[in-house]
C-alpha cells in the first residue's frame, strides 16, 4: 500500500464541550431523507445510500440540541444537500480545468437560485431545487440582516470549490497557509453562522457581528471544524480517491513529514486555534448580549457535533472512531507561522 493510500488511525480528538443532541432526531432524520427524494437529490442508488449514510441529521441535533423542530428540520434539510453536493464535487469526473469551470458555471447557477426567485439556469437539476427551497424558507424566518448573511456566506463557500479544485488539478502541492486560506470557507462554515443565529431564534446586534473578535472567534471554530472533518475523514477520502489534499498533505508535502507526523500537526494547530477561541470567548466576547453568547455556546457544539459524527456516522466508517478529550494537542497562545489566520492573535481584539 502506498503512502497515500494507507489507513491512519485516528488518536483523540480534543472537544472542550459536552455532548447534547435533539430529542427529535430520528423524525428530522426521516423527514430530511422525505425531502431529498422530494427534491430529485436520490439521482440514482449509490447517491440514496450515500445521502442516508451521512446522517446529517444527527450533526445537526447537537449543534442545535434545544432548537425549535421545525427549524432544526430547515438546518437538517439543507445539510443532506451540502453533502450532496460534496458528493457532486467528488464524484465528478475529471479533475482538470475543464471540471474546474464546470463546478463554477454550476455554482454560479446555484447562486442565482438562491438570490432570484424562479431562476432557473440549470432546468431539471436537483441541486438548483434544493437550494431554491432552502433558501425560500429560510427567507421566510429570518431577518434582512441574516438573510444577507446567509447569501454571502453560500456565496463566499461556493467561491471556495472552483479554487479547492483548481488546486487538485495543478502540478505544485498547495502550501499550509494557502490551503488554509480555502478550507476557511470550503465547507460551508461562513453560512453556519446565520444558520444557527436563525435556528436558535437570536438576534445578534450589527455591533457585535462586526466585532473583529466576533469574526476572528468564528472563523478560527469553522476552521477547526474544517480540519476535524480533514482528519476524520481522510481514510474515507484515500481509499475512495476522491480529493488529493487535505491539511494533512499539506503538511506532508511542505515540511516533508511521514502521514503521521501530519496529521498530528494539523490536529496541534486545530487545537491551537481552539484555544484561541476559547480566550475569546472568555475575554473579548465575555461581556456581549445574550444572544451572542448563545451564539458562542452554538459554536462550541458545532465543534462537537463534526467530531461525533464523524466518529459514528456510516460515510465515515473507517475514520477510527475517535475517541474524545479534554486536553488539547497543543495550547500555545503564540501565532502561528500562517499568514491567513495570525491576526486572530492580535493583541487588539
Amino acid at each position: 500500500m502506498s503512502e497515500s493510500t494507507r489507513r491512519l488511525e485516528t488518536p483523540p480528538i480534543f472537544s472542550p464541550t459536552e455532548l447534547r443532541v435533539h430529542p427529535d432526531v430520528a423524525l428530522i432524520r426521516s423527514r430530511s431523507l422525505t425531502w431529498c427524494e422530494a427534491m430529485g437529490l436520490f439521482e440514482d442508488p449509490g447517491q440514496r445510500q450515500r445521502s442516508t449514510d451521512t446522517d446529517s441529521a444527527y450533526m445537526i441535533c447537537i449543534m442545535v440540541p434545544l432548537a425549535d423542530r421545525e427549524r432544526v428540520q430547515l438546518f437538517s434539510d439543507w445539510g443532506y444537500w451540502a453533502y450532496a453536493w460534496d458528493d457532486y464535487l467528488d464524484l465528478a469526473p475529471a479533475r482538470d480545468h475543464a471540471r474546474t469551470s464546470r463546478v463554477a458555471t454550476t455554482a454560479w447557477s446555484l447562486i442565482s437560485a438562491m438570490l432570484a426567485p424562479g431562476s432557473d439556469l440549470l432546468p431539471g437539476s436537483p441541486h438548483q431545487t434544493a437550494i431554491a427551497d432552502v433558501s425560500e424558507r429560510f427567507q421566510a424566518i429570518s431577518s434582512a440582516s441574516q438573510l444577507r448573511r446567509y447569501h454571502n456566506g453560500m456565496i463566499q463557500s461556493f467561491a471556495s470549490h472552483p479554487c479547492y479544485i483548481a488546486i487538485e488539478a495543478g502540478q505544485v502541492p498547495p502550501t499550509v497557509d494557502q490551503y488554509m486560506a480555502v478550507a476557511k470557507s470550503r465547507g460551508f462554515g461562513p453560512a453556519v453562522e446565520p444558520f444557527l443565529e436563525v435556528t436558535n431564534k437570536l438576534s445578534i446586534p450589527a455591533a457585535e457581528l462586526d466585532m473583529p473578535a466576533f469574526r476572528a472567534f468564528s472563523e478560527a471554530m469553522y476552521l477547526a471544524a474544517q480540519i476535524t472533518n480533514d482528519v476524520m475523514s481522510f481514510n474515507k477520502e484515500r481509499v475512495g480517491d476522491e480529493s488529493d489534499w487535505n491539511l494533512i498533505l499539506a503538511f506532508a508535502a511542505e515540511q516533508g513529514l511521514s502521514l503521521e507526523a501530519a496529521r498530528d500537526a494539523a490536529l496541534a494547530i486545530r487545537d491551537r486555534m481552539i484555544c484561541r477561541a476559547q480566550t475569546l470567548a472568555d475575554t473579548s466576547l465575555a461581556k456581549v448580549s445574550q444572544d451572542a453568547r448563545a451564539y458562542v455556546t452554538g459554536v462550541f457544539d458545532t465543534l462537537r457535533s463534526v467530531v461525533e459524527h464523524h466518529s459514528k456516522a456510516p460515510r465515515y466508517v473507517d475514520s477510527g472512531r475517535g475517541e474524545v478529550t479534554d486536553t488539547p494537542s497543543d495550547s500555545s497562545t503564540e501565532a502561528p507561522p500562517i499568514s491567513s489566520i495570525r491576526w486572530w492573535w492580535d493583541r487588539d481584539l
